[in-house]
Formats: C-alpha cells, sequence, structure tokens
C-alpha cells in the first residue's frame, strides 16, 4: 500500500527530528545530497518539509524495486527525495532548485539610477566591484533597459564573481606613510626578536581573521582614528613636520587571508588602503599599548610555527 503525503511528511519530520535516517549510496557519495555533505541541516529541511502540502509532493515506484515508493518534494527552491524501507528513512537526495537565465531574458527590477522599478534584459558584461579593486568578467547579470546600469545578479553568476574577487585579493598591496609599517615592524619585534619583515603577512592575516570573525571591524575607524591622532600630537610637541616618506606594502595571500580582508572591506566600506591603516592602529593598541597577553601569546606562537 502506498504512503499518502500526510502519512510521508509525519515520518520524514520525526526521522529527521530523531536522527534516524540513513543516506542513499551508490559506490561514492552524491554531492547533492547536501545532509549528508554537511552543507544543510536537518533543522533547515524540517522547516521546508513542513511548509509542504499535497501539491507538492509527488511519489511513484522506485525503479529496481516497485514496492518501495519514492517520495519527492518540491517546495520553497528545494528538491528533497527519499523513501522508507523500515525501521529507517533513507535520504537520495536534497539540493535547491536554481532556476538558470539566459541572455536576452527581461524582467522587472528596482534601479537605483532610476528610481523606479524598471524593465530589464539579462546580458554579458565586465562588472566592477564597488571598492573598485578589479572586476568579474563576462558575467551574466541584468541591465536597466533605461539607464543601462546593472540592477541584477543571478545566482548562477556568483561562483564567478567570487572567484574573480579571490583572484584580486590573492594579491595585497598599497602605498602607506613609512610610520605604519615602522609600527608593524615594532609590534612584530614586541613579540618576538625573531619577527622580521617577512612575517608582516603573519600578523596581519592573524588580525584580519581575528576581526573578521568576532565582529571586530566596527571598531577599526575609531582605533584609525585615535592613532592619527596621537601620531599628529607626538608631531606637534616635537615641532616636526608630517613626515612624507612612504613605503610600499606587498603580499601574496592564500584564499582564506584573501576572503578574510575581503569581509572586512566589506563590513568597513573602507578602500584597501585606509583598512591596512586601521589593522596596523588596532595592532599598535593591542600589542605595544595593552600589552594584550592573549593577542601576544597568539602571535608568539604562530611566530613559532612560521620560523
Amino acid at each position: 500500500m502506498k504512503d499518502g503525503f500526510r502519512k510521508a511528511r509525519h515520518d520524514v519530520i520525526a526521522a529527521l527530528e530523531s536522527g534516524n535516517y540513513l543516506h542513499v549510496a551508490r559506490g561514492d557519495i552524491e554531492v547533492k545530497n547536501l545532509l549528508a555533505m554537511g552543507e544543510v541541516t536537518a533543522e533547515v529541511l524540517i522547516r521546508v518539509v513542513r511548509s509542504c502540502s499535497g501539491v507538492h509532493h509527488h511519489c511513484s515506484p522506485h525503479h529496481a524495486v516497485p514496492a518501495i515508493d519514492v517520495h519527492v518534494l518540491k517546495r520553497l527552491g528545494w528538491y528533497i527525495k527519499f523513501y522508507f524501507i523500515e525501521p529507517d528513512t533513507w535520504f537520495i537526495s536534497e539540493y535547491q532548485i536554481m532556476k538558470i537565465f539566459f541572455e536576452g531574458d527581461t524582467g522587472k527590477a528596482l534601479c537605483e539610477q532610476c528610481q523606479a522599478l524598471v524593465q530589464m534584459r539579462y546580458v554579458r558584461r565586465d562588472v566592477l566591484f564597488s571598492d573598485s579593486q578589479g572586476q568579474a568578467k563576462d558575467v551574466l547579470v541584468g541591465v536597466c533597459l533605461g539607464c543601462d546600469s546593472v540592477v541584477a545578479i543571478p545566482p548562477q553568476s556568483t561562483p564567478a564573481i567570487r572567484e574573480a574577487r579571490k583572484q584580486q585579493l590573492k594579491s595585497i598591496e598599497a602605498r602607506l606613510p613609512a610610520v605604519y609599517l615602522d609600527v608593524l615592524d615594532a609590534a612584530m619585534h614586541a613579540v618576538s626578536n625573531d619577527a622580521g619583515a617577512s612575517l608582516r603577512k603573519l600578523f596581519l592575516g592573524y588580525y584580519f581573521h581575528a576581526l573578521a570573525h568576532a565582529q571586530g571591524a566596527a571598531g577599526l575607524p575609531a582605533a584609525h582614528a585615535t592613532f592619527s591622532a596621537a601620531l599628529e600630537q607626538q608631531l606637534h610637541m616635537r615641532a616636526l613636520a608630517t613626515p612624507a616618506a612612504t613605503r610600499r606594502l606587498s603580499m601574496k595571500v592564500n584564499a582564506h587571508v584573501a576572503q578574510d580582508y575581503l569581509a572586512l572591506l566589506q563590513a568597513t566600506q573602507m578602500s584597501q588602503t585606509e583598512l591596512l591603516k586601521a589593522v596596523i592602529a588596532r595592532i599598535q593598541a593591542d600589542v605595544l599599548e595593552a600589552r594584550d597577553p592573549a593577542v601576544i601569546g597568539d602571535l608568539q606562537r604562530l611566530v613559532h610555527l612560521a620560523i
């Protein structure tokens, strides 16, 4: 006897809540099974299943064992496929269904330039990043038919945009006032006598990660303002002019450091130069002024591993 929708929904929710389920394998790991891949939680699937009604459900015999009913739920962009072999629930696949757009497709969007609801068309073009640090080339975007500005980015373009952004940020370069690199080097030396200029990337990478993952970006402008004011005060007390010397900072970083750096750029809306200056100001405050034992301990361990 075939399981009806209500019973199937009840039983699959019970399995997800209790953790009593298995994943179908066909000699390998099915990448479309997001639950097995750890890319979606049972709680997310429970919410999707609970939102389903009979119109979102389809049931058909298994292609190899017709006595087993295979259930498919399609709802909120999700495709969830499973069957029951007592006492277990077996998941075949769970993934989000993405609508694919093509060049020439049309639609409607809100255009910031026109300040109106406008008609748009999907085209391929090179699109600059908002901070002017590079561009994503030949990606599909929706453009306003009135002013020709980009008004929409379909999900299928996200991987190409993400990769273009990472490529831009794998080389971090900026020209800073020389005093900032002097301060960075002094902080490094205070942490370890063995820390040379080659380890600047290590110290900055540590701070990129710490600030990006601890919501510390909000305090960067204030830290930089305090540091800048202290520099001006010292110059004034010594009757010295503001130094004009600059030095170039150039670092090749891996994708993880680049991602943390990107997160800080997005959170602060600073330029690369201003962000680097602010991070160095934070390092100066933690290491040279506050002598934070936790931060210094972390950095010392990193130095010992790096040299």
